[in-house]
């Protein structure tokens, strides 16, 4: 499995969120936000779920992640935790960690760029 070493791009579609939305700017806050407050609580289960081994629980958490990132076209995020749902049976338990890791912390930079991009 190749995962990036540098500090990923955090990218977003936030017109195409917006056209999905019907031009709804509230809702499209108002999911920032669930966003934001949900996200971080949702990274540590993930990595919880993973310590303990408990497949089930990475794949259902990865699942959350992708489509709570998917809501604004979040790249590299969507991938990554598509790439854990998707593979995890086919990932060694370093290569599991190694992405869980990851998710982890391109998680936390979407988070605070997304709310960077909100804030404009």
């Amino acid at each position: 499995m190749n995962l990036e070493v540098s500090t990923p791009i955090i990218r977003f579609n936030l017109s195409t969120t917006l056209t999905n939305l019907n031009g709804d700017m509230d809702l499209l806050q108002a999911i920032a936000c669930i966003f934001h407050e949900d996200i971080p609580a949702i990274l540590l289960a993930l990595q919880e779920a993973c310590a303990r081994d408990d497949h089930n629980q990475v794949r259902h958490f990865a699942h959350i992640i992708k489509g709570m990132a998917s809501n604004f076209h979040a790249e590299p995020l969507t991938t990554l935790a598509r790439k854990l749902e998707s593979n995890r049976d086919f990932l060694t338990v370093s290569e599991r960690q190694e992405l869980v890791f990851r998710i982890a912390s391109v998680g936390e930079l979407t988070i605070a760029e997304l709310k960077k991009e909100m804030d404009k």
